[in-house]
């Protein structure tokens, strides 16, 4: 995105790396940042009146993909994971060759059935198109 702006002329930044964000933040009264142990009060009021006590209070939660379904389903898929086993795939001059050709083993053999595989093997193929994209 940096690149492609700098072509135009434009800064292109995170909204949260911005300095008077932070500094706006910051100077809010604590009573606004915390109340009754929880924080974000004006968040968690909107979130309170559109969804309920329930959304607006509960624990924060990771963002889960269906990684294991996909991995085990899509042909697409299969054959970008597959092709890491390539000498020339660019994570081969980052990582443990020798960890990364166990676990395309295991996916190959067996698809991903364990949360670790199939974790480890999403990681592996976002690295890759990491990589091709920006590095």
């Amino acid at each position: 995105m940096e690149k492609l702006a700098s072509i135009y002329g434009i800064e292109c930044f995170h909204p949260f790396q911005s300095n008077a964000l932070l500094e706006f933040g910051l100077a809010l009264p604590e009573r606004l940042r915390i109340r009754d142990g929880y924080t974000k009060p004006i968040l968690r009021g909107l979130a309170r009146e559109h969804f309920g006590d329930e959304l607006a209070y509960r624990a924060k939660r990771q963002l889960a993909a269906p990684m294991t379904l996909w991995l085990n389903q899509s042909e697409q898929l299969r054959a970008q994971v597959l092709r890491l086993k390539d000498p020339g795939s660019r994570i081969r001059g980052y990582l443990d060759n020798g960890a990364v050709d166990r676990y395309l083993a295991a996916y190959e053999q067996h698809g991903a059935r364990t949360g670790p595989v199939s974790r480890t093997v999403f990681r592996l193929l976002g690295f890759e198109l990491w990589l091709e994209a920006f590095g």
